[in-house]
């Protein structure tokens, strides 16, 4: 069956797929160090969980590159790939 075209998202409820994309993108462009969420192990944990706000102060919670389990001291490399975005509750 064929995906019906829907310029709605069903994660980031009430704005279009293109206003969802601008959020991630301007939430991922304003991380910082301070935005890493840190393993709960924190002995043997690794974790790739940024927590950043969009343009509107919605949290948005995304998963970037590789599992790490230092704090970093820069944000995310902007060429790392997204493992998944979405508005944290």
């Amino acid at each position: 069956m064929p995906k019906k075209f829907s310029p709605q998202t069903s994660v980031f409820v009430g704005i279009t797929e293109e206003k969802a994309l601008n959020e991630v993108a301007f939430t991922r462009h304003n991380l910082s160090s301070s935005n890493w969420s840190s393993p709960s192990d924190p002995i043997y944990g690794e974790s790739n969980r940024w927590d950043g706000l969009s343009s509107e102060g919605q949290k948005i919670q995304m998963f970037i590159g590789p599992k790490i389990n230092i704090q970093p001291i820069t944000a995310p490399n902007p060429n790392l790939n997204y493992g998944s975005a979405y508005p944290k509750r």
